[in-house]
């Protein structure tokens, strides 16, 4: 059997569509999706609404310590310059409630705040001497 030229198919295709018109059927050329293809559609887009809401809600989360993190710092800050500590010179020991002369001895690196005995003449300002007569006192020399 011979094949039906391209222009007899054409001309057919156009018949057909023009008899569609004619009843004022629409002719759908888009493939036709199933009711599966609308559910995935659907759980995708209820998935996207979901893991906005998730992201929203983890962005008012970090924004929340953040401002706790900056509390925290801010307080830091303040518990530092409230605990004793020395000045460079070992001399006086500095405190949020003010500051004090360590003489004879001197201001103890570790804990900030003045000696109250000495070991060596190190922990003894200049000008004095840890008396080893009378040990764990300074005294001029």
């Amino acid at each position: 059997m011979k094949k039906p030229p391209l222009l007899v198919l054409a001309v057919a295709a156009l018949l057909v569509m023009a008899q569609a018109q004619s009843n004022n059927k629409k002719m759908d050329l888009q493939p036709a999706t199933t009711p599966t293809n609308n559910a995935t559609r659907q759980i995708k887009v209820d998935e996207v609404v979901v893991l906005r809401a998730q992201n929203a809600k983890l962005k008012q989360q970090v924004e929340q310590l953040q401002k706790q993190i900056e509390q925290l710092k801010a307080d830091a800050v303040k518990a530092k310059a409230a605990l004793p500590h020395c000045s460079n010179d070992l001399r006086t020991s500095a405190s949020g409630q003010g500051s004090r002369n360590c003489a004879p001895y001197n201001c103890d690196q570790v804990t900030g705040a003045c000696m109250q005995i000495c070991a060596t003449t190190e922990d003894c300002q200049l000008g004095t001497v840890c008396d080893m007569g009378t040990p764990g006192r300074c005294v001029r020399y």
